[in-house]
């Protein structure tokens, strides 16, 4: 990935080799914090209210404070300044991080968060003509508990798998809950496709609640697509005839192999026509 030039540390635009975090802050120490990854396309940051919905939700739920400047008018001239300072084009990936202060476990963080915005090229992509290759990952497992669903800066887990996959000569892997159902991959959400009906794992199994999971449920369900969020085991992705992942980035990927099984992505293709990029 490019580096970016310029970045958004709270409220100042600053050469981005300038920023240095204190080494006694909680997310460098403890992995404290949240971030978001978002899509610009043409001067607007796709799913903008959804994926603010959900910082604010994680840093409420993460016990941190929102800045007062932080308002979504804020955040969208920021981008825009971002995106012209780094010189981007039309389309960027944008990467949002909050964290706390520089205090010791115990402690209370009584001030704002921090926020940094940072803005990257990306490349224009249409519909992915080679599936993607996944296995499990199986060193791990994903937490079933009220942070599982945040996207958390304690990234250990993905992070360990992300590395596997790459030294397995695979794509991404999917990661396990401990009670042995699937969760979701190192980047994406899951879904998989089974005598018509698409299935996706529910929130309750640890996955995180992606921004383009809940957009592509809620136009599933108002296009009348059987759609059901269900608990999914190792098995089930064996029996099904296509399975296909999602995130904020690329929107819907296909996956042609899992292990030894093989997968088609005609319906996939079809909800990536229908649906991407967001209008």
């Amino acid at each position: 990935m490019q580096s970016a030039t310029y970045l958004f540390f709270n409220e100042k635009l600053k050469p981005a080799n300038d920023l240095l975090l204190p080494v006694a802050n909680r997310s460098f120490r403890y992995g404290e914090g949240c971030f978001e990854t978002m899509k610009y396309r043409e001067g607007k940051i796709e799913l903008l209210d959804l994926h603010l919905e959900r910082l604010f939700f994680s840093m409420e739920r993460l016990q941190l404070q929102r800045p007062v400047f932080f308002t979504k008018n804020f955040f969208t001239e920021a981008v825009k300044q971002l995106v012209q300072k780094n010189n981007t084009g039309t389309l960027a990936r944008i990467r949002l991080v909050t964290f706390g202060g520089s205090n010791n476990l115990f402690e209370i963080n009584h001030e704002a968060a921090n926020i940094v915005i940072e803005c990257f090229p990306l490349e224009q992509t249409g519909w992915q003509k080679e599936g993607l290759r996944l296995d499990f990952y199986t060193d791990a497992r994903k937490s079933v508990d009220q942070f599982a669903n945040i996207k958390s800066n304690n990234f250990l887990t993905y992070c360990m798998g992300a590395k596997w996959a790459k030294q397995q000569q695979l794509d991404d892997a999917i990661l396990c809950n401990n009670h042995n159902a699937i969760a979701d991959t190192t980047i994406a959400n899951i879904f998989i496709v089974k005598d018509g009906i698409v299935f996706t794992p529910p929130l309750s199994d640890g996955c995180v609640a992606g921004v383009t999971r809940r957009y592509l449920l809620q136009r599933m369900i108002a296009a009348a697509i059987p759609v059901q969020e269900k608990s999914l085991l190792k098995n089930e992705l064996e029996s099904a005839s296509e399975v296909f992942l999602t995130n904020s980035i690329f929107g819907i990927r296909w996956v042609k192999q899992i292990g030894q099984n093989q997968y088609s992505y005609a319906f996939s293709r079809k909800l990536w026509q229908d649906f991407f990029p967001v209008p």
